[in-house]
């Protein structure tokens, strides 16, 4: 199952308004495509924001990359993520993976 805070919506409206510059209608249908992923969004949970400051401080990364990996952590999961200086930064931790070296198990017969 993939998990990830609600905030996972706004970041990616956003890169697709601001970073790729799509239409309005072309970033509504890609809205619509993620929402069919059935994702486990979880909404902001101040224990969670409190792990990801002292994740963000000592990792030097934004609270905002911090908060999923902090998710990852509570919840027994893994944060794959292509951002390398992140993964770098937050290399004692776990829970992090790089999507570039991320396979998915097997599952067809």
């Amino acid at each position: 199952m993939l998990r990830a805070p609600e905030l996972l919506l706004l970041e990616v409206a956003n890169a697709l308004t601001l970073g790729r510059r799509l239409k309005p209608a072309e970033v509504s249908e890609a809205l619509t495509h993620l929402r069919g992923l059935d994702l486990d969004l979880r909404s902001v949970q101040w224990s969670t924001l409190r792990s990801a400051v002292e994740i963000a401080t000592a990792a030097d990364a934004t609270v905002y990359d911090a908060y999923y990996l902090a998710l990852a952590l509570e919840s027994g999961s893994v944060l794959v993520t292509a951002d390398e200086k992140f993964l770098r930064n937050a290399r004692r931790y776990p829970s992090i993976v790089s999507l570039a070296q991320f396979q998915l198990p097997d599952l067809l017969p």
